[in-house]
C-alpha cells in the first residue's frame, strides 16, 4: 500500500479547489448578462386585454375603436376633419351618459404668431362631496403631417373607455373631470384658455396628463409637478404597473420640451405627466397610424388612467407636499420611493459599510495605499476608454450610412444594434485594461477603487442630483455589503456573495440604460456606455481573470457580442 504525504494531498486539494473556482466566473458572466437581457425585454408594457374582459377593467380592443375613428385623418387645428373628431368626442361622451360642454376661445399660434380659433371639450362626472376634483387631460388635435394615433389619440380614446368605466360605477368622492384639449400642437393654447377663463380650473386639486412621443413601450411617468413625495407615494400604491424615476424628474425639468401639463404646472397645479416614448421614427409623421401604435401601452396607458382616477378620486385629502421624492421602479411592477432624509441616511449606511471593508482590507494588507490611487485611476481610465471606443463605432456607422443607404435606413429602425454592438465594444476594451489591473494590483483594490468612484458619485448626486441618488447609493450598499463579509470571513473565493453583490447594479442600471438609448437614440450612446463600464468596474472581479479559465474570456466574449451586434445591424 503506497501512502501519499498529508501536505501533497492539502496541495492536490487546494489546485482542484482553485481549478473549480476558475469556472465561476463563466457563471457570474452567463448570470449577468441573461439578468440583463431579460431586464430589457421586461421593460415592455403590459399585454393588451381583449373586449370581453368585464366592463370595469380597462380594454385595449375596446378603445382602439375610438383610435380608429379619431385617426383615420390628419386633424390640426382648423380642418374639417378636426371638426370631425370634435363632433365624435362630444357624441360618444353623450353616449356614455356625460354631458360634454364645448369651451371655444382663441389663442395664438406660436409658429406663425396668428390668432387661432380654439373649442375646448369638457366633460364634468360629479362626485358625491364637495372638494377639489381630479382633471384628466388630452388633447385631440394632430399635427399636419400625421393622423396623430398615438400622439395623441391613444389617450383621447383613453379618456372616453375611462370615462364609460367610471360612470358605470358608484360615484366618487370628488369629480372627475375629463378634458380634451384643442390647439396643444400650436403652443398649448387650449390648456392655457382652460385655466385661464373656463370655472372649472378653480377647483382643479390634480392634473393627470397623457401624451406619447412615439407609438409603443411601457407608459413611463416622466413629469410630475414639484413637491411630488405625496403624489409618488399614492402612485405606488394605485397603479398595477409603474413605470417611474426620480432621474427623470430631475432631467425633464431642465429640458425646454413642454406639454399641456408645463401649463397647469406654471398655474401651480400638482400632476403628473405620463407617456410612451418608443418608436420615436413614427412622431409627427404620417406613420403614426393605428397600425404602428402597440396596443399594450394603450393598455398600460389605460390602466393608468382609470386607476389613478379610482385612487384619487376617492382620497379624503389632497395634499401634495412634503418634499421631492426619490423613486424608482422594479421591473414595473413594485415603485421603490423614500425621502430626502432616507437617501442621505442610505449614503451615510454605504459610507459606513466602505470604512468596514477598508478597515479590514487594511487590516489583512490586501489593500494598499499606493495601489489603491493607482487603481482609481484606472477604473476611470476604463470608463474613458469605453467611451473612445463608443466614439469611434459610431463614427464608422455614420460614415457608412453616409455611403450606404440601407445602413442608412437600419440606423434609423434598428438604432439599438448600432448602440448596444458600439457599447459591447466599448466594454471591450474597458475589460482588456480591467483585467490587467487585476492581475497586476489585486482584486481587492481594484474593487475598493471601483466602489470609491460610486461613492463619489452616490456624495454629487445626493447633495446637487437627488433624484440620481438611487442609482449609484442602491448597487454600491449591497457590493460594499458583499465585500465585507467577504473580507470578514477572508475567503475571496465566496464568489456567489460577490455575484448576489453586484446583481442590484444590474437591475437598477440596465433599465435605465435601455431608457436613455429609448430617450435618446443613435446619440446615447455615451451615456449607456459610461452607465455600463461602471457596471463593470464593479464587477470585474466577479468577471475577471481569476475566476476564468482563461484571462481573455471576458473580453472575447464582449469583442464577438459587439461583432455580432454590428452585423446584425447591417444585415437589417
Amino acid at each position: 500500500m503506497t501512502s501519499v504525504p498529508v501536505q501533497q494531498i492539502v496541495s492536490m486539494a487546494q489546485q482542484r479547489r482553485g481549478s473549480d473556482y476558475r469556472w465561476t466566473g463563466i457563471v457570474a458572466l452567463g448570470v449577468l448578462l441573461l439578468l440583463g437581457l431579460v431586464l430589457v425585454l421586461a421593460d415592455a408594457p403590459p399585454a393588451p386585454l381583449a373586449a370581453g374582459v368585464p366592463a370595469a377593467q380597462f380594454s385595449a380592443e375596446r378603445a382602439l375603436k375610438h383610435v380608429e375613428a379619431i385617426a383615420a385623418a390628419p386633424h390640426p387645428v382648423g380642418s374639417a376633419r378636426h371638426i370631425e373628431v370634435e363632433n365624435y368626442i362630444t357624441t360618444t361622451l353623450r353616449q356614455i351618459g356625460l354631458t360634454p360642454q364645448v369651451q371655444k376661445a382663441t389663442g395664438r399660434d406660436r409658429w406663425i404668431d396668428m390668432p387661432m380659433p380654439l373649442e375646448n371639450i369638457v366633460a364634468d362626472l360629479k362626485g358625491s362631496t364637495p372638494g377639489k376634483s381630479v382633471l384628466l387631460v388630452a388633447h385631440y388635435d394632430s399635427v399636419s403631417a400625421g393622423p396623430g394615433a398615438s400622439d395623441d389619440g391613444a389617450a383621447v380614446a383613453t379618456l372616453l373607455e375611462t370615462a364609460k368605466i367610471l360612470k358605470s360605477q358608484a360615484p366618487f368622492k370628488r369629480d372627475i373631470v375629463f378634458l380634451f384639449t384643442d390647439g396643444e400642437e400650436l403652443g398649448l393654447m387650449g390648456a392655457q384658455a382652460f385655466v385661464d377663463q373656463n370655472p372649472l380650473a378653480k377647483n382643479v386639486g390634480l392634473v393627470l396628463n397623457f401624451e406619447a412621443r412615439g407609438t409603443s413601450g411601457p407608459v413611463i411617468l416622466f413629469e410630475t409637478s414639484d413637491q411630488n413625495a405625496w403624489l409618488i407615494d399614492n402612485v405606488g400604491k394605485a397603479a398595477s404597473h409603474p413605470v417611474a424615476n426620480s432621474l427623470s424628474y430631475e432631467i425633464y425639468k431642465r429640458l425646454p420640451n413642454d406639454t399641456d401639463l408645463t401649463v397647469f404646472k406654471r398655474a401651480g397645479y400638482p400632476g403628473l405627466n405620463f407617456a410612451f416614448i418608443e418608436g420615436v421614427i413614427h412622431y409627427h409623421t404620417a406613420t403614426d397610424t393605428l397600425q404602428n401604435l402597440n396596443r399594450g401601452s394603450l393598455q398600460h396607458q389605460g390602466d393608468y388612467a382609470v386607476e389613478l382616477a379610482r385612487w384619487f378620486g376617492n382620497v379624503d385629502q389632497i395634499e401634495p407636499g412634503h418634499g421631492n421624492a426619490i423613486y424608482f421602479d422594479v421591473l414595473g411592477k413594485v415603485l421603490v420611493h423614500y425621502s430626502s432624509r432616507t437617501g442621505t441616511l442610505l449614503l451615510i449606511a454605504a459610507a459606513l459599510l466602505l470604512v468596514w471593508v477598508f478597515f479590514r482590507g487594511f487590516q489583512q494588507r490586501k489593500l494598499s495605499a499606493a495601489r489603491l490611487v493607482v487603481s482609481i485611476g484606472i477604473a476611470l481610465a476604463g470608463i474613458v476608454a469605453a467611451l473612445a471606443a463608443v466614439l469611434a463605432i459610431q463614427r464608422i456607422t455614420m460614415a457608412l450610412a453616409m455611403r450606404f443607404q440601407h445602413v442608412h435606413t437600419s440606423t434609423l429602425y434598428s438604432g439599438g444594434y448600432y448602440v448596444a454592438a458600439a457599447v459591447a465594444f466599448g466594454l471591450a476594451v474597458a475589460s482588456v485594461i480591467y483585467v490587467w489591473a487585476l492581475k497586476r494590483f489585486g482584486p481587492v483594490n481594484l474593487a475598493a477603487a471601483a466602489m470609491l468612484v460610486w461613492f463619489g458619485l452616490s456624495v454629487w448626486t445626493t447633495l446637487w442630483l437627488q433624484g440620481m441618488s438611487y442609482v449609484w447609493v442602491w448597487p454600491l450598499l449591497f457590493s460594499a455589503l458583499a465585500w465585507g463579509f467577504v473580507l470578514e470571513t477572508g475567503r475571496q473565493e465566496r464568489s456567489m456573495l460577490l455575484l448576489a453583490g453586484a446583481i442590484p447594479a444590474v437591475l437598477i442600471v440596465v433599465p435605465l440604460a435601455h431608457k436613455v438609448f429609448t430617450a435618446f437614440g443613435l446619440g446615447s450612446g455615451l451615456i449607456v456606455s459610461a452607465l455600463l463600464t461602471l457596471v463593470l468596474s464593479l464587477c470585474a472581479v466577479q468577471v475577471g481573470p481569476d475566476s476564468m479559465p482563461r484571462p481573455s474570456v471576458l473580453p472575447i466574449t464582449l469583442s464577438a457580442a459587439g461583432i455580432a451586434l454590428f452585423a446584425s445591424a447591417l444585415l437589417m
